[in-house]
Parts: structure tokens; sequence; C-alpha cells
């Protein structure tokens, strides 16, 4: 039953995120995004890096990419062909073009994620997809976006770098990641704290070398997040595991 759990979960994924993108890159652009001034080849990347951790996650969600079996490269020939197909469209939408150049950003994005879960099992990947994902939404916008949308530029970050740490949790505390299932207990809290504080290091340092505006405000919001998220599973951990004793001592 868990085992299909994986599966499925990745399936209903794949059928909600694939229409979606394609709906979103074959309608206008909104004012918002010429505004805002976006990364068109990172989000290339990215959303193409995600659709194919997703397919995997359909097909062979236990298993590493095996360059030798036939898996890889039926989904990397079907995603180049759809990949050109979809360039090739958005060159009849109005506001878009058929760009080659996003084309192999798509293809960057295809190949890094095969090669990703060729070395990761399915956890390890997660968390390093995910981290990526983050990079690039936070450093994606050239301009200021708190000119644009000042409430949500402000809580994008801390929530997802929130989300990160909650899944680092996660995986620490269910031995999702084989490693970790040697370390001490205090490892198992001090990881999970590490492992968000240094993607909110490399990606304010991003930003900095990639010229792109973040508020020192956002910064430290999005480490509080990460410090709130820690305690609140701490503390809820704390609780469940009294309540267990409690319980087994009434039993007795």
């Amino acid at each position: 039953m868990a085992h299909q759990l994986r599966k499925k979960l990745a399936l209903i994924s794949v059928i909600i995120y694939w229409p979606t993108i394609f709906l979103l890159t074959h309608t206008p652009l909104p004012k918002i995004v010429h505004q805002a001034n976006l990364s068109d080849k990172s989000l290339h990347f990215m959303v193409y890096f995600i659709l194919v951790f997703l397919l995997w996650g359909t097909l062979k969600p236990y298993s590493k990419v095996a360059w030798n079996k036939p898996t890889v490269w039926i989904i990397l020939a079907v995603i180049v062909w759809y990949g050109a197909i979809d360039e090739w469209l958005q060159g009849y939408v109005a506001g878009r073009s058929a760009d080659v150049h996003d084309f192999y950003a798509d293809l960057m994005g295809t190949l890094t994620s095969l090669v990703l879960l060729s070395l990761l099992s399915f956890w390890p990947a997660l968390l390093a997809m995910s981290a990526m994902a983050i990079f690039v939404v936070v450093n994606s916008s050239r301009a200021d976006l708190t000119q644009l949308l000042p409430i949500t530029s402000t809580c994008i970050a801390p929530l997802l770098l929130a989300g990160f740490t909650g899944l680092t949790l996660y995986c620490v505390h269910t031995s999702k990641i084989a490693f970790l299932n040697t370390g001490k207990p205090h490892f198992r809290w001090l990881f999970p704290t590490l492992l968000p504080c240094l993607l909110l290091a490399v990606t304010a340092v991003g930003a900095r070398l990639l010229h792109r505006h973040q508020a020192m405000q956002d910064i430290l919001l999005s480490g509080l997040a990460i410090a709130l998220t820690v305690l609140m599973v701490q503390s809820a951990h704390k609780l469940l595991k009294k309540n267990r004793k409690f319980g087994l001592s009434q039993s007795n």
C-alpha cells in the first residue's frame, strides 16, 4: 500500500501539473509578468526539471535512473518532442514567440533532472529539486517585486523555506535519507535547521551575484520561518511522545 502511494501521488501531480503549464505557456503573458521582468530561461529550466521528476516518479518511483534501460530514453524522447511542439505553438500566441533558446533551457532542465535522479534516490532528489526550485523562484525576478506585489513578495520566501524545512524534518525523522539513520538524536534536529539555513544563505548570495533585489527584511523573515517551523515540529514531536508514554502507562 505504502509503495503504491508515492506512485499515485506522482501520477496525480503530473495530471495537474502538465496541463497547467501547457495552459500557462499558451496564453498571453499577464502585464505583471512583463513588469517583473522575469528570467524566462531559468523558469523554463525549472518547469521541465520538475516535469521530468514527476514523470519519473510516476513510472519508476523506487528506482534511480539507469541509462541502459529504455524508460529514461522514452521519457527523454517524449519531453524533447513536447518541448519542440510547445515552443512552435507559442509562436501563434499573442505576446509570445517560438524561441530556440527556450527549448535549450527546457532540454537542460530535462537532462539535469535525469542526472540528479541517476545519482540520488527519491527523497534526497526531492530535497535537491525543492532547493533548486526555491532558488529559482526567489531569484527569477529582475525587478523589485515589493513595488509590484508588496504582500506576496514578502511572504513567498518565508513560506517556501518553511515548507522546505518541514520536508527536511519529515525526511530526517522518517529515515528517508540513509546516512541519517546512523546520526545521533540531536543531529536529527540540527540537520533540518542547518540545511534550510544554508539554502537561505545560498539564495541571498545568489541574489546579490545575479543583481536581483532581495530585502534584508525578507531574509530575516525567512530565517524566522525556519526557526518557527523547527520549534513547532519539535514541540509536536515531544507532545506526541509524551502522550504515547502516558497511553502505555495507562494500559499497564
